[in-house]
């Protein structure tokens, strides 16, 4: 009976001294540590940072030249690194294609998320909050943009933003230059796929906005911007990371 009395003192001491240790935390640090306490999670994000990692290395030029031959027509795989995905048609290494691809693809995911995502919280959180005529607005634009092909905005846009940089968009492309068509498409994507975010933050923050704790920061004395940003949109910022993820 002593045995077991010691060993259940010893455990709740263990189990005190972890809720205090948790109780020091942040919630920043609570998160963090919860996160990299999962397997998956963990490898999900050296997968993430590998993907960033190539990226970062194509644009500071580590990454090799797709566009060279180096064997014959559809090669199949083997040992040389070039060849170790097997050739293309044209007999260039799939590999480095795959390389550039992946390149590409997170620059268009950071850059059309580093658009939308701000776009869609600030105008879905005004709207939602302030409501009237403002609200109406904010509805009527992006009722207008869903409203129309997404493929027909994205063209028109692209097509507007190339010409504004100063380039003809009917050139072709030159790869010792910044690709001013991969630019246009990302602010076009950007500026199209706020529309999604808005409506589910705008609908999030009228339902918070008469809460208790909202009425109470109020009651204090607290500025709009404030209740919005600081009280609001901590408490509806999931929808923006799942979004962001998507």
């Amino acid at each position: 009976m002593s045995n077991n009395a010691a060993e259940s003192i010893n455990a709740t001491d263990g189990i005190s001294a972890q809720v205090l240790k948790q109780e020091g935390e942040s919630v920043t640090q609570r998160a963090i540590r919860r996160l990299l306490g999962k397997k998956m999670t963990v490898i999900c994000l050296a997968i993430m940072v590998l993907y960033f990692l190539i990226a970062l290395a194509g644009y500071i030029g580590l990454l090799p030249d797709f566009q060279v031959r180096y064997a014959s027509t559809y090669e199949p795989p083997s040992l040389s690194l070039p060849k170790i995905l097997g050739t293309d048609i044209f007999g260039r290494s799939i590999l480095y294609k795959i390389l550039i691809g992946t390149k590409t693809a997170m620059t268009i995911a950071v850059f059309v998320t580093a658009i939308s995502i701000p776009v869609g919280i600030f105008f879905g959180a005004i709207a939602g909050y302030f409501g009237g005529k403002l609200d109406a607005l904010i509805a009527w634009v992006y009722t207008i943009l869903s409203s129309i092909p997404n493929i027909l905005l994205l063209v028109g846009i692209s097509y507007a933003v190339r010409h504004g940089m100063g380039q003809d968009p009917n050139a072709a492309a030159d790869p010792n230059e910044l690709d001013y068509g991969l630019v246009s498409m990302c602010i076009a994507m950007g500026v199209v796929g706020w529309v999604g975010l808005c409506r589910l933050i705008r609908a999030e923050v009228m339902k918070h906005k008469n809460m208790e704790y909202v009425l109470a920061v109020r009651l204090f004395g607290a500025s709009d911007a404030h209740i919005i940003f600081r009280h609001i949109l901590p408490n509806v910022f999931h929808l923006a990371i799942v979004s962001a993820s998507l």
